[in-house]
This record gives structure tokens, C-alpha cells and sequence, in this order.
């Protein structure tokens, strides 16, 4: 019972290996009659174009028609072969086509830009730009700085005080000229030379 069971098995897969062996067979068949046919249309419509010429085409066709003789997968790569020349020579075309007009393009740009640019009036460099900003911000700061003395002016009666204490307690650098009082504060004058 058990050498039936194992035949049975092995006749099975067997089978099913000659099966998918016709399959495998049959669609490169079809694949094959599938590429004949489309390289046919392609062989016409690149002699339409003007990619192939005539005696091209004819050569073409008649590798496509001895491909029958060859085993199937030599016959399938001659065929894509065939397609790949047709494609090069749609892509030789169109490099001969695009090319005048890319350089005829930068031509006429080149013709129409000025030989010596000519600098706008209102142009302002970066520098003077900076410098702008510069003396902006000075003119600000000495505002505010003039701002704030202004809020800062001690009382007339500090001012004298600080103006003749000295006289009545004697600090000698202040009747030399060699100090001020300057908010408060006891401030030397630089010698003069």
C-alpha cells in the first residue's frame, strides 16, 4: 500500500513538471509571435520617421523572419537586439534634432545681454549701505545719551556746593584746574601740553 501511495506521488509531480514545462514553452512561444509582431509595426514606423531607411527595413525583416529556424530564447534576444538598434537610432535622431536648437538657444542669449553692464543709479553697495546703518545708529545713540544727561541735571544747590566747597575746605587739584565736578563726582581734566 504504501509502494502505491509513493508511486502515485512521484508519477504525480512528475506530471506536474512536464506541465509546467509545456507552460513555461508556450508563453515563450507567444512571447516570441507577440515581439515578431510589434517589431514589424516598429520596422514601419521608423521607416515613416525616416530613423531607418529602406534597405535598412528589408534587412531588418528578414532577420525577423529567419528567427523561426533559431531555439526559442536565441530568437527572443535577436528580437529585442532588433528593437534596441531601432531605439538608438530614434535617439541619434532626436540628439541631431536638439542639439542645433539648445545651441541656437544660448546663442541668441548670449547676443542679447550687453557687452559692459552698466551699474543703476540707485544702486548702493554693501559698504555705504553699512555705513548708512552706522551713522544712523550713532546719531541715535547720541540722542539718547543726550537724553539721558538731560534727566540726570543735578540740583542748583549741588552745583554751587560742589562749586565753592573746595574754596572753604581746600582741594588744591580743583583750584589748579586739575578736576571738575562732573555729575557728583570728582572727574581729573587731562593736562594740557
Amino acid at each position: 500500500m504504501l509502494r502505491i501511495c509513493l508511486i502515485l506521488i512521484v508519477l504525480g509531480l512528475f506530471l506536474t513538471g512536464t506541465s509546467s514545462l509545456a507552460q513555461s514553452t508556450d508563453s515563450l512561444m507567444l512571447r516570441e509571435r507577440l515581439l515578431l509582431r510589434e517589431n514589424d509595426r516598429y520596422i514601419r514606423m521608423a521607416q515613416l520617421d525616416g530613423v531607418l531607411s529602406a534597405t535598412q527595413a528589408d534587412s531588418l525583416r528578414k532577420i525577423s523572419s529567419g528567427i523561426a529556424e533559431k531555439p526559442l530564447q536565441v530568437g527572443i534576444d535577436l528580437l529585442m537586439q532588433i528593437r534596441d538598434y531601432i531605439d538608438s537610432g530614434y535617439d541619434e535622431m532626436m540628439r541631431i534634432v536638439d542639439e542645433p536648437l539648445v545651441e541656437e538657444y544660448y546663442y541668441s542669449a548670449n547676443r542679447m545681454l550687453p557687452s559692459v553692464l552698466k551699474i543703476p543709479d540707485d544702486f548702493v553697495s554693501p559698504e555705504e549701505r553699512e555705513a548708512e546703518h552706522q551713522r544712523i545708529a550713532m546719531e541715535q545713540m547720541a540722542e539718547s545719551m543726550a537724553r539721558d544727561f538731560e534727566k540726570e541735571k543735578i540740583p542748583e544747590w549741588q552745583i554751587w556746593l560742589h562749586r565753592f566747597f573746595p574754596i572753604f575746605f581746600g582741594d588744591p587739584s580743583r583750584l589748579k584746574g586739575e578736576s571738575t565736578y562732573f555729575n557728583g563726582q570728582s572727574v581729573p581734566v587731562p593736562a594740557r601740553r
